[in-house]
């Protein structure tokens, strides 16, 4: 930066600074209302640049960053001469990943000077512009790399590792964030290579059981994994428990009491404070509002929120990155949109309780982007969690848990009675759906004999239970074939497995490999061509069902025991085919093989498959949304007459 100066422009009165300062100290301290007070009190007495940046910097701790972003533009208009206004909205737009944006309104305050009394209440409250300029722009790959995996873009993080490695030869550092970018994209071979590194460097790694484990999980090797599960030692902070947790609750191969204490460390660094705020209905509005943390928004959760706003007042704080046509037309919709992925913990509860929400919904769980720490606090008067495929449901924070069950005797369980979140294909795929079911039509005229089946799923999914039931089944209807998606390769720890299955049952000439490329680029004709798609268990494949019911393609799931085991059943269920839905295991292999021998009653699921989308739309949410409605409203009249 060039010389600090006090500028004319900047120059106001001091009882207005001093409001300022005030209102930055309440900021940084988390109490935002009396920021904002603060803040309204300078502006009461002072119209300049000064108080817009102040606004600007409330607007961003509530996660408005576009309108922070307006701010600070008007404050450039009334102090061109003053850098502080170029700085914090390079930081911003850095951070948000405007990178030629945030590099020009970097070039531009650097050549400006900056105001002493801003440089002393604002400081680096927008960010460490250096760090953040270091890391996009002077090419440094490690930092930049860090950033991306705490947004959740593992595979782009690898990308920089990569680079990194590459240069400098790699260090402890760079191989332990390349091999955790590598289990979680599923690379099983880099994961090994960059683990073999990170030992040859430091074999007493703190992280070594965590990833033998995750690498174990990516190979299917049961035993492995067992032993990995007993080397896991107990972790001292909750984003490491909470990574672990999610890797243990994905995979079959893990015993339920791993996986139970895995969520007990979980429960006990959430609870690590217990601090936690009350209410009173005297400090509430009468009417009620609502609102949803969510770390990702699709066509069925987009259809509810748009539904839902019609009866009350809804606000949304998006805790996830990136972004898909749903979470457009959300955000575009709704006026209490907030991207609080940047948000600090602290300054989210103050964010959602200056709100003041009545009844928050968590729809993330223990998803990527959970924030559990804040559930502890009470941020709202009531707090609920949504029908998440998790284990998590059992904390104390909640107050209810929003599922698809009719469990009477679970009195903070809610069932509204109707479907929550069957997926509509989003608009912009409604064409595709259309092509690919009139391509399914014209398949459907020839009468062949082989009957294909197909398993998409990935090693991660596929428990040796199943892959010995799909064996069974294959076995049991001569003429069938057996498709897998894996590369043709034997020391692929997916088609070891499957061929060690096929031998067992003398079944291998009729087992298929499909290449992932080549799936990924053809997926819906392939799973057209299957006359009946088999689901994993006890884990259902979400993404796969999903895109089986948009496409018309009968796939067969198992009911589960508990809300992640019972999510593809659940999803089938909303779409309205009970038919395609097992009761047990025995029961999913007498329903396959019925399937494929009675050909007519596969036809009439087709069929009904086909017309699935020709009369429903974002309307299908109207009914669920005032259900759900009702129950808040009712829900929010409860708590008002017992906190009186």
């Amino acid at each position: 930066m060039s010389d600090v100066v006090s500028s004319p422009a900047s120059a106001t009165n001091e009882q207005a600074d001093e409001h300022l300062r005030a209102a930055m100290t309440a900021l940084r301290a988390g109490d935002i209302m009396r920021a904002a007070e603060e803040a309204e009190k300078a502006r009461s007495s002072d119209q300049s640049a000064r108080v817009l940046i102040v606004f600007a910097a409330i607007s961003h701790a509530l996660g408005r960053d576009i309108d922070a972003l307006s701010m600070l533009e008007q404050a450039m208009q009334f102090a061109p001469e003053v850098g502080n206004y170029p700085d914090a909205a390079a930081a911003i737009l850095l951070k948000l990943g405007r990178k030629s944006d945030g590099i020009f309104n970097l070039k531009l305050g650097t050549h400006l000077p900056s105001d002493v009394f801003l440089d002393e209440i604002i400081g680096n409250y927008f960010g460490k512009i250096k760090d953040i300029f270091d890391s996009f722009i002077e090419n440094r790959p490690l930092t930049t790399a860090r950033l991306m995996m705490q947004q959740g873009m593992y595979a782009a993080a690898m990308r920089q590792l990569e680079t990194f490695v590459g240069v400098s030869g790699g260090d402890v550092d760079s191989f332990s964030l390349l091999v955790e970018c590598s289990i979680y994209t599923g690379q099983l071979q880099e994961a090994e290579v960059a683990f073999s590194a990170l030992l040859a460097l430091n074999a007493d790694h703190p992280k070594r059981p965590d990833y033998a484990l995750g690498i174990a999980l990516l190979k299917g090797d049961a035993k492995a994994v067992s032993e990995a599960c007993a080397q896991l030692k107990e972790v001292d902070n909750l984003e490491d428990a909470l990574a672990r947790y999610r890797m243990l609750e994905w995979s079959p191969l893990v015993d339920d009491a791993v996986l139970a204490e895995g969520l007990s460390q979980v429960h006990r660094l959430t609870f690590a404070n217990p601090e936690v705020s009350t209410f009173s209905a005297t400090d509430w509005p009468d009417t009620v509002s609502v609102g949803f943390l969510c770390s990702y928004v699709d066509s069925a959760l987009e259809g509810l929120l748009l539904s839902l706003k019609e009866y009350i007042p809804v606000k949304v704080y998006f805790t996830g990155t990136g972004s898909s046509p749903s979470l457009m037309r959300v955000k575009a919709a709704l006026e209490d949109f907030r991207e609080v992925a940047a948000v600090d913990d602290a300054t989210l509860v103050e964010m959602i309780r200056f709100d003041q929400v009545s009844v928050l919904f968590d729809t993330v769980g223990a998803a990527a982007f959970a924030r559990p720490g804040i559930w502890r606090t009470r941020m709202a008067p009531i707090q609920i969690l949504w029908a998440v495929p998790s284990r998590y449901d059992d904390l104390a924070c909640y107050d209810y848990r929003l599922a698809p069950s009719a469990d009477s005797t679970n009195m903070r369980l809610i069932d509204l009675g109707v479907p929550l979140r069957y997926p509509v294909p989003p608009a912009e795929l409604m064409g595709r759906v259309a092509e690919v079911r009139a391509l399914k039509v014209s398949r459907d005229t020839s009468d062949r004999d082989v009957r294909r089946l197909l398993a998409p799923h990935a090693a991660l999914l596929i428990s040796d239970v199943a892959l010995d039931i799909y064996m069974k089944i294959l076995t049991a209807v001569p003429k069938a074939t057996l498709a897998f998606v894996a590369r043709s390769e034997l020391n692929d720890p997916l088609v070891q497995r499957v061929l060690a299955a096929a031998a067992i049952h003398d079944c291998g000439d009729r087992v298929e490999l499909i290449d992932p490329s080549d799936f990924l680029q053809s997926r819906s004709e392939i799973m057209l061509d299957a006359d009946l798609i088999l689901d994993s268990f006890p884990y259902g494949n979400l993404e796969m069902v999903t895109e089986a019911l948009w496409i018309g393609s009968p796939v067969l799931t198992l009911k589960g025991n508990n809300p992640r085991s019972e999510a593809a059943a659940y999803l089938v269920k909303a779409a309205g085919f009970d038919e395609l839905i097992s009761d047990g295991i025995e029961d999913y292999y007498r329903d396959a093989i019925d399937f494929l021998e009675n050909k007519a009653d596969l036809k009439v699921v087709v069929e009904k498959m086909r017309n699935l989308h020709k009369s429903i739309s974002s309307s299908l949410y109207q009914e669920t949304a005032e259900v759900l409605a009702n129950k808040i409203e009712s829900l929010w009249g409860e708590w008002r007459s017992m906190n009186n």
